[in-house]
């Protein structure tokens, strides 16, 4: 079991199976690879396609050398609030720092919703009307908790529709890592 944050992050996730990096990094090809906001971002950014910008990512955070496990999340409304948001520069400028949050005290998901302008987000209003009936978030459990790496949207709609008392109805998986 992972190490780190308590194991009451681990409570509600059930172990599915241990999964390579390379079944890691097709779950995030799967997801993301096609969205038109995030080819405009890697493009902006100089990138030739979205591997080349996901595989810098990666090496730069090392994920390819970690262990990873596939886990179903039990209760996902309730669970995934609880979780915590990535330190991505970003998220910390726009919707952290205005919550007094920093990448020493990431914010739960349930306390990045209250900041409005995460609450009024348009790709996250978008996906609590059309959130899939499956999905897999990625994250790594440290001393603050399982904090999101990949799926940070979809926590935040998820703990955003649980927030206003319409909680959207999904499966949700988590393929969990843990830092050394």
């Amino acid at each position: 079991m992972p190490k780190g944050g308590g194991n009451k992050d681990m409570k509600n996730l059930k172990l599915i199976k241990k999964l390579k990096w390379e079944e890691v990094f097709e779950i995030w090809r799967d997801i993301e690879e096609h969205l038109d906001h995030w080819k405009k971002y890697w493009r902006s950014q100089g990138y030739k396609s979205w591997e080349d910008w996901r595989m810098e990512k990666v090496k730069a955070i090392r994920a390819d050398e970690m262990k990873w496990q596939l886990y179903e999340v039990g209760n996902p409304v309730k669970t995934i609030s609880q979780w915590r948001g990535g330190p991505f520069k970003g998220w910390l400028k726009y919707f952290y720092a205005p919550l007094g949050k920093d990448e020493k005290h990431l914010p739960t998901f349930a306390e990045l919703v209250s900041n409005p302008a995460v609450a009024n987000h348009y790709y996250i209003l978008d996906l609590i009307k059309t959130f899939p009936k499956s999905t897999t978030l990625s994250a790594i459990k440290t001393s603050q908790g399982i904090v999101v790496v990949e799926g940070m949207h979809r926590a935040c709609a998820i703990a955003l529709s649980a927030a206003q008392g319409r909680p959207v109805k999904t499966k949700v998986n988590i393929a969990l890592t843990t830092i050394r």
